[in-house]
């Protein structure tokens, strides 16, 4: 007679048990729901800072890449583009990535690594080819550019609208976009890191290393080399003897290319005002430029305004992802304090000002809590892709047409 009893306790025992277990793997579920897009993220940043990086964080939940590279018609000129497609995933988030200031453009290396990574974890990726920003030109034709890439995009993946994310001079340009009525129902996100809101201010931080915030503070440290180099090529008359200007135009464009002997040798060609010129430019005499530079900058603001998103977000309905290396000394961060003013409140989803980026870069020297920080970012920006940037059929293109990355 007494075993019934013990038979009882031992049953109410193992429904303990079970029920425990059960409510543990329910919590480790819901655990590891809320985890995964913070891994997915982490994972994305770690491989963006390091193509080559081994162990599980970098794998995990990683598929195969194939790339395309196309050419598609806009309203403005045909446009280059490459395709990221993630293999096996059934209806990936539609991402246009965007490359900034560069010669190399969609095969810029960091462009390449950053594009594979988000396609790696099921994003479809296009980059198409800004040729003005390739030739280190900002012009507002880059806009109507970027709009037919969404319209593109949105079309060959079934997609309802596009996410976007804009690199340095390409966010700011990006921002434009998704804010022209012509195009806001084709970008539903869009993400600028480390974009400007007022290229005449940039410009001018070129020439004096320093620039003021929204909120009065002064950004002062010594401006990017290049910069200088970007505005003399943009208007080198400004600055050379018409009888200079072909040479002058080839030697800072080799120099912008990092050919530092190929343009010290056409500097040598230049008459002596515009040898000692082109010397200056080169060795990064920016204090003995400033003032040339400035009364340059005063001719062409009305170029500037014509591509800064000053006075112009009012009406963007996108969401906006604002990121901005804190040592920037490209575009300075200040400049996305400024930005965060402009985007109406209901549609800005984020800002981070952060020591781990660099203008563009990530893996800058910074606490656990700035990483985090930065990790919460991506995991935003990538959970609103996919929800607002979701495709009907993803994209199916020939097999002949697929090929790996170019470089020049």
């Amino acid at each position: 007679m007494p075993s019934a009893p013990i038979r009882t306790r031992e049953s109410h025992r193992r429904r303990h048990i079970f029920f425990a277990s059960l409510v543990f793997l329910i919590l480790l579920i819901i655990a590891f729901a809320w985890l995964n897009p913070y891994l997915d993220a982490a994972s994305v940043l770690l491989r963006v800072e390091n193509p080559n990086a081994a162990g599980l964080l970098a794998r995990h939940d990683t598929n195969r890449v194939e790339t395309s590279l196309v050419t598609f018609s806009t309203t403005v000129r045909p446009v280059r583009a490459r395709y990221y497609i993630p293999v096996g995933v059934a209806k990936p988030a539609a991402m246009i990535v965007l490359h900034g200031v560069h010669h190399l453009g969609i095969d810029e290396p960091r462009l390449v690594n950053f594009s594979q990574a988000l396609a790696s974890h099921g994003v479809l990726v296009m980059t198409p080819e800004l040729t003005t920003l390739a030739d280190y030109h900002i012009e507002p034709g880059g806009i109507d550019v970027i709009g037919g890439s969404a319209q593109e995009l949105k079309r060959q993946a079934g997609a309802d609208s596009v996410s976007m994310l804009g690199l340095s001079f390409a966010g700011s340009l990006a921002l434009l976009a998704a804010a022209d009525p012509k195009y806001a129902n084709d970008i539903s996100v869009v993400a600028s890191i480390g974009g400007y809101e007022d290229l005449g201010r940039v410009l001018r931080y070129f020439a004096t290393n320093s620039i003021v915030g929204p909120n009065g503070d002064r950004f002062q440290l010594p401006a990017h080399e290049y910069g200088m180099l970007v505005v003399a090529y943009s208007h080198p008359e400004d600055f050379f003897s018409s009888e200079d200007l072909p040479v002058a135009r080839e030697a800072l464009r080799e120099q912008l290319y990092e050919n530092v002997n190929a343009a010290k040798a056409l500097a040598n060609r230049l008459s002596p005002p515009g040898r000692t010129l082109m010397e200056e430019l080169l060795a990064n005499k920016t204090g003995v430029l400033s003032a040339d530079l400035l009364a340059a900058l005063r001719k062409h603001q009305a170029d500037a305004e014509a591509v800064s998103p000053a006075g112009k977000l009012s009406t963007i309905t996108a969401d906006v992802f604002l990121a901005h290396g804190a040592g920037d000394n490209v575009i300075p961060p200040t400049e996305t304090e400024w930005l965060a003013r402009e985007v109406p409140r209901e549609h800005l989803e984020a800002v981070l000002i952060s020591p781990v980026i660099s203008h563009v870069e990530v893996g800058g020297k910074a606490s656990f809590a700035d990483q985090w920080r930065l990790v919460h970012f991506m995991k935003e920006f990538l959970a609103d892709s996919a929800l607002k940037a979701r495709t009907s059929h993803g994209l199916k293109l020939p097999a002949a047409r697929l090929q790996a990355p170019a470089t020049r």
